[in-house]
């Protein structure tokens, strides 16, 4: 009997050893992770009013360098460009007033062949022909500062005369003076049936270009 209740007092030591850590583990845990909630939340405070000023400088000055630089480009570009539109056509006008020649744009050409009325005027045989039309149609456009060209073209029996303008965007372009049409023109073209408008019954070979500016 002794002995079983000896076994019994060093069993009942052991559990109460058991919980007795038990109880530490737990409230150790519940302090640590109180602790460390504590802890986290001054370490977090501090750390931001730390670290926000240092950050919000070093973003603003980074913000700022970027924002110049991109505000910058996007400034001069935006100005050069209204510098351009506005300062081309006052160019053009002031050196049309002191007698200077200047190659057009394409459209700037179709402009001005579509206001132009030198294609409304009549033929007539003897009188008034092409080359007439042509003599027009380049005075027209060199008195609204406009560079043009006379073009005589020679056939093997025959020859014609066209307007010529050196277009800044799309080369030289050829213009019929009665239709204000664009032509094909190069020695050893068909001139009327590689431009479409049938084949003639004399020969219509170009032999020869003359360009007079």
């Amino acid at each position: 009997m002794g002995r079983l209740k000896k076994g019994c007092l060093i069993g009942a030591g052991v559990v109460v050893s058991l919980v007795v850590i038990f109880v530490w583990f737990a409230a150790y845990a519940g302090g640590q992770n109180e602790g460390y909630a504590e802890g986290y939340d001054i370490g977090h405070a501090e750390g931001y009013d730390r670290g926000y000023p240092e950050g919000y400088e070093k973003g603003q000055l980074e913000g700022y360098d970027e924002g110049h630089s991109e505000g910058y480009d996007e400034g001069q570009l935006e100005g050069y460009n209204e510098g351009q539109v506005k300062g081309y056509p006052a160019g053009r006008a002031t050196a049309a007033s002191e007698g200077f020649l200047i190659n057009p744009s394409y459209q700037e050409m179709k402009e001005f062949l579509k206001a132009d009325t030198t294609d409304t005027k009549q033929l007539v045989e003897g009188e008034y022909g092409g080359r007439d039309m042509a003599a027009d149609i380049n005075k027209n456009a060199e008195a609204q500062g406009i560079r043009a060209a006379m073009v005589y073209i020679e056939f093997p029996k025959y020859n014609c005369t066209l307007v010529a303008f050196e277009t800044i965007d799309k080369g030289l372009i050829f213009i019929h003076p009665i239709n204000d049409a664009e032509m094909k023109v190069g020695v050893g073209i068909k001139y009327y049936e590689d431009n479409g408008y049938g084949k003639p019954d004399w020969d219509d070979t170009i032999k020869e270009v003359v360009i007079s500016w």
